[in-house]
């Protein structure tokens, strides 16, 4: 099924995440809540139309306005591409590349609304033991007026239609796996250092980013408000436990 797990600051209250019956007003563009699927597609099942067919029925059934995908590839590129009914006018993919040893490492953003401020970070050279890169991004979403509480940035305040803008991060931390693709007993434990620090890094790469556009706006903002995607880990492991204890 899909995998989620995701930290949520002041726009909980306009979240639900996996939920399948998304809430808008009376006008379908303009949104009460917002609704966010993580999914690890899984970049071999690509090569099976059995199980593609099944995980594109997860993602369009979801009623997801922003999907967060793991080990997509440029074949899950093209199925997605194909199927007209997903209707996400939006998207963004990185691979790595089939000649690396990180197939497994592409990661995509697919949405209903615009992104901007598209950065793909790769911590392998910072963080000891990581292999995957995380991608981040501002999401502009249209919301109704009467839940805005002035935690978010917005824009468009003088319509109708004000915009929220999200700042968002999928992320697929180090598998608990050895770098051979072999497992022990004590390989979960050996690589939760690993997992931590990625999202440490990955806070700290966004925070210095903000610290640059906080000094000309004068105005403090949260590196991210909502961090999901594969973590690799239990709800109370260590890199969990990290980002909620912020």
């Amino acid at each position: 099924p899909p995998s989620s797990a995701a930290l949520t600051s002041p726009l909980s209250s306009y979240c639900s995440i996996n939920n399948t019956h998304p809430r808008t007003t009376r006008d379908d563009n303009i949104l009460t809540t917002i609704d966010i699927l993580s999914y690890n597609i899984n970049n071999v099942a690509a090569r099976s139309p059995k199980r593609t067919r099944r995980i594109v029925h997860a993602i369009v059934s979801s009623g997801a306005h922003v999907i967060f995908l793991q080990e997509t590839n440029q074949a899950w590129k093209d199925i997605l591409d194909a199927m007209e009914s997903l209707q996400f006018r939006y998207s963004h993919f990185h691979h790595p590349g089939v000649t690396t040893d990180r197939e497994a490492g592409g990661i995509a953003i697919l949405s209903h609304y615009p992104l901007e401020n598209v950065r793909v970070l790769d911590f392998t050279k910072d963080v000891a033991g990581s292999v995957f890169p995380a991608l981040t991004c501002e999401v502009h979403i249209p919301i109704e007026r009467s839940h805005l509480d002035g935690l978010l940035k917005t824009s468009n305040l003088s319509s109708n239609n004000p915009i929220v803008t999200i700042n968002i991060a999928n992320v697929h931390l180090r598998p608990p796996v050895e770098l051979d693709g072999s497992a022990w007993l004590e390989t979960a434990r050996k690589t939760e250092p690993i997992r931590i620090n990625e999202v440490m890094e990955l806070i700290q790469r966004a925070t210095s980013v903000k610290t640059r556009r906080i000094v000309a706006k004068m105005a403090a903002q949260p590196p991210f408000h909502i961090i999901a995607g594969d973590f690799n880990e239990g709800d109370n492991a260590g890199a969990l436990r990290h980002l909620t204890s912020r």
